[in-house]
């Protein structure tokens, strides 16, 4: 089947050819989708350029959630990197090309940090492999305690007891928890985010940031007034809050912030996030029906943005789900919705379809989180191969 694609369409690149397929099943996914794994094994992936390997091929949908073209496509690497190995030792020149590190780099790495019988854990998703790692490292979490992962891959935490500070910094290259000086506030139940190499903590006591590079904490003059399971996200520079009944934007630059307009109809707020430079949430509210003299209460997911220049929330998205709680990231120009109170599954918002979809076949190892959180990591500081060595200490 392929050489008639050759033959036909006159294509000479292996690139072109790949977009031919690519387009040809989805003019007819539901009969043509399983063709794809027997055409796709037929590309000549090698002769396509790497960059287009890493940032088109791998993202694609179709290669990524399919085994057997995700296997193919690894071997590739693994064919290419040979490559270069042989051409740098004829040459007896060292080659800064380096497929797989190339590659990792500029792969998105994804964590999900919950709390589970008392304990926080962290489970990593390989987008590469399309599946979920569970890491070793554990720690005692309560109520009171904020966590955070850096973008470098360290973790932030803050507890409170008998109205002292407890901070720490965990370091998986160094394998060990650092405690870090005690903040200006007493925070309980606090808020933390991380804008470029500062933390912000913010609680009813007061707002703060601590300084990564000189290990200082710095009082800032915004404080906010509600707190109550407060998400925070940083967006185009600013960091904006959201709560049930008040939200906000904060200006870390200029030291000034002010509320903006809380989004409607929302029981609870699970996450917010940015997504293409705009500020995005992902909450709940219910249906209520009535059922056998009484009234049934339907758990319903919605999904709405907020636009800076009008100052409104618009809703994306409201449908019934039984998923609570979700930890929510973006990958891919996706958003995705990872495990959740009640729930181990994966799911991400198709605009196409105005749905959200359910990856096949992808599960979180534990069926129970709370505080559910997801993050990106920085896979230049931690390569995808090390991150379940790099959190693999269980000592705090």
């Amino acid at each position: 089947m392929l050489m008639l694609v050759y033959k036909f369409t006159g294509l000479r690149f292996e690139g072109e050819v790949y977009e031919a397929i690519i387009t040809w099943v989805k003019y007819d996914v539901k009969n043509r989708s399983e063709l794809f794994p027997k055409l796709f094994l037929s590309i000549r992936l090698p002769l396509i350029q790497v960059n287009d390997l890493i940032n088109i091929v791998e993202y694609e949908e179709l290669v990524s959630s399919n085994s057997i073209c995700m296997d193919f496509l690894l071997n590739t690497y693994r064919t290419l990197l040979a490559l270069e190995r042989n051409v740098s030792m004829k040459t007896s020149k060292s080659s800064e090309l380096n497929i797989f590190n190339y590659r990792n780099h500029n792969l998105k790495q994804a964590i999900v940090l919950y709390r589970r019988s008392g304990y926080s854990k962290i489970e990593w998703y390989d987008k590469m492999n399309n599946t979920f790692y569970k890491c070793s490292l554990t720690w005692y979490s309560d109520a009171t305690m904020s966590n955070l992962i850096l973008k470098d891959g360290r973790i932030f935490s803050i507890s409170c007891k008998d109205g002292v500070n407890s901070v720490k910094l965990y370091d998986g290259n160094l394998n060990t928890w650092k405690s870090i000086s005690t903040p200006h506030f007493v925070h309980s139940n606090s808020s933390i985010i991380q804008f470029y190499d500062q933390v912000y903590v913010m609680s009813s006591s007061g707002s703060e940031y601590y300084d990564i590079l000189s290990e200082t904490w710095q009082e800032v003059k915004f404080k906010i007034t509600e707190t109550q399971n407060l998400k925070l996200a940083v967006v185009s520079d600013l960091i904006y809050g959201v709560c049930k009944t008040k939200a906000f934007y904060y200006n870390p630059k200029t030291n000034f912030g002010q509320l903006i307009s809380s989004p409607s109809d929302i029981h609870t707020v699970y996450s917010i996030c940015s997504f293409n430079n705009q500020l995005h949430l992902i909450g709940c509210n219910y249906n209520s029906l009535p059922a056998y003299n009484r009234t049934m209460k339907i758990h319903c997911l919605t999904y709405d943005k907020f636009d800076p220049q009008t100052n409104r929330w618009s809703r994306v998205r409201r449908e019934p789900n039984n998923r609570i709680a979700p930890g929510v990231v973006v990958l891919d120009e996706k958003l995705y919705l990872m495990g959740g109170t009640n729930n181990k599954s994966i799911q991400f918002y198709e605009p196409k379809s105005d749905s959200f979809k359910t990856k096949s076949e992808l599960y979180m190892h534990s069926s129970e989180h709370h505080d559910t959180q997801a993050f990106v990591v920085d896979t230049e500081s931690i390569n995808p191969n090390n991150i379940l060595k790099y959190y693999s200490s269980n000592e705090i």
